[in-house]
């Protein structure tokens, strides 16, 4: 299967979850395929680009693993120095401040 053709009902069978009561999967999803896209500087799929990640099957279990971390720590603490591991990558790609 291809990054660009999951769905969230992938993500549901993934992660073994009852499709009721799991509207924010969609958000995890998309999240998850921006956040590979960004980090590999790879677009999703293309025509006539070579490398993307649909050319990679094996990126689409790491988009299902980040969209279960996404699930499995939807909260958000500070203890100390340590944070959200997926949080602070995220926000690390985006943050200005870093010269």
């Amino acid at each position: 299967m291809k990054v660009s053709e999951l769905q969230p009902s992938d993500v549901i069978r993934y992660m073994r979850l009852d499709e009721e009561g799991e509207e924010e999967l969609p958000l995890y999803l998309d999240a998850a395929v921006h956040y590979v896209s960004s980090a590999l500087g790879l677009p999703v799929s293309a025509d006539g680009i070579e490398d993307c990640l649909d050319n990679h099957p094996d990126i689409t279990i790491a988009v299902l693993a980040l969209c279960g971390d996404m699930y499995d720590n939807r909260s958000v603490y500070v203890d100390g120095a340590v944070m959200n591991r997926t949080v602070e990558t995220v926000l690390a790609m985006y943050n200005a401040n870093i010269g």
